[in-house]
């Protein structure tokens, strides 16, 4: 069973645990008591005042379950999303992004401006958002990268 003192946020940017594709979760896997046992921990990492994040997806702390939990924007409640898609992209913009794996670093990456993205509740609901901007798009396309085995440095504009 996952507890929340069995993890710390990976912060080796080398770590295979950051570089691999989450396969979608099943309708069995996301009604599972281990599903939601991560994403308890997940929500109370973030939760910590230490963290500082928006967003925390489960590579990060080492599962290959296709889990996130964000804010819509800094200060908002968080959100489980499972199976989380960006599925549509507008417009180019260059941003400031931060990352939990690569703590205390600050980054130029290139981002849609705009997106849509999908994803499942825990109770099993389908929510699709049509199109989101500034930071709640910026949290979407950074967390779902996580999700497929990228990190901020994968997107850098400008190289350190």
């Amino acid at each position: 069973m996952v507890t929340e003192a069995q993890h710390t946020i990976i912060t080796d940017p080398a770590a295979p645990e950051l570089h691999r594709l989450c396969p979608d979760l099943t309708t069995e896997q996301l009604h599972s008591p281990e599903t939601k046992t991560l994403a308890r921990t997940l929500v109370s990492m973030i939760d910590q005042g230490w963290i500082g994040g928006v967003g925390l997806a489960a590579p990060q702390i080492g599962s290959t379950s296709r889990l996130v939990v964000f804010r819509y924007s800094a200060h908002g409640n968080p959100v489980i999303a499972a199976n989380l898609h960006v599925t549509r992209a507008w417009g180019d913009i260059l941003l400031k992004e931060g990352c939990l794996s690569i703590p205390h670093r600050e980054f130029t990456v290139r981002r849609a401006e705009r997106v849509s993205a999908t994803w499942t509740d825990l109770q099993g609901k389908q929510v699709s958002i049509r199109r989101a901007y500034g930071l709640f798009a910026q949290v979407l396309q950074h967390e779902c990268d996580h999700l497929d085995g990228f990190l901020v440095t994968d997107r850098l504009e400008v190289k350190p």
